[in-house]
C-alpha cells in the first residue's frame, strides 16, 4: 500500500530511492578506477563509506561530476557538467537493473518505465542539496582542522553559492512533491 495514494510512480521511485544500503559516499572521478583493456570497474577510498539512503549515494555521485571537473579542468560549473536528465536516466537504469524497474512496475501494474525515471530524476533533488551541504560542512570543518594548506572556507563558499544553491534552483524548477508524511507508520511503507 502507499501512503496517502497520489502518484504510484512516485510513491516507487521514494521507495527505491529511500532503502538503505552500504554507501560509498565519494564515488567522485579519482575514487573510480576503470581499465580499458579489461573493462574493470574499482572503487577505491571508503572512508566515507556507511549505511545510508540509496537516493544521498546515487545524488552524491552525480554531485561529484561538477567537483571532478573541478579538480581537472579548474572550473567548478553545476550548469555544464551536473549530469542531463538522460544522464541521470542511463545511469539510474544501470544501477537499479532495467529488470528489477520493468518487475517493480509489473507487480504494481504500471508500464510506463520513463514516468517512473522521470520520477527518480525529481525525486533525487532534494538529495543533491544534501549531499552538496554534506561537502560544504566537510570543508568548514577542514578549515578548522586539517594540516593541508588549502583554502577550505573558499571551497566552502563555493560548494554552497555555486553548488547548493544551483541544486536548489533546479529542484524548484523540477517541482519536487516531498512524500507526503515522515512519520514512522509511513516510512515503514515507502
Amino acid at each position: 500500500a502507499q501512503c496517502g495514494g497520489g502518484d504510484p510512480y512516485q510513491h516507487l521511485a521514494q521507495k527505491l530511492l529511500f532503502e538503505v544500503v552500504f554507501c560509498h559516499g565519494d564515488l567522485l572521478g579519482g575514487n573510480i578506477l576503470y581499465s580499458e583493456s579489461t573493462t574493470n570497474l574499482r572503487f577505491i577510498d571508503y572512508e566515507y563509506s556507511s549505511h545510508g539512503f540509496v537516493g544521498l549515494d546515487i545524488a552524491n555521485h552525480f554531485a561529484a561530476v561538477p567537483e571532478s571537473c573541478l579538480v581537472t579542468e579548474g572550473v567548478f560549473d553545476v550548469d555544464k557538467y551536473f549530469p542531463s536528465p538522460a544522464q541521470q536516466k542511463a545511469f539510474l537504469i544501470a544501477y537499479f537493473s532495467e529488470d528489477r524497474l520493468l518487475e517493480a512496475l509489473r507487480v504494481l501494474q504500471l508500464d510506463d518505465i520513463d514516468r517512473l525515471l522521470d520520477a527518480f530524476v525529481r525525486n533525487l533533488s532534494p538529495f543533491v542539496m544534501v549531499a552538496e551541504i554534506r561537502w560544504v560542512l566537510w570543508a568548514v570543518v577542514q578549515a578548522g582542522y586539517s594540516p593541508v594548506d588549502f583554502d577550505y572556507l573558499d571551497y566552502a563558499n563555493m560548494r554552497f553559492y555555486k553548488g547548493y544553491h544551483a541544486y536548489k534552483e533546479r529542484m524548484q524548477l523540477l517541482q519536487y512533491e516531498p512524500p507526503e508524511t515522515h512519520n514512522e507508520d509511513n516510512r515503514a511503507q515507502l
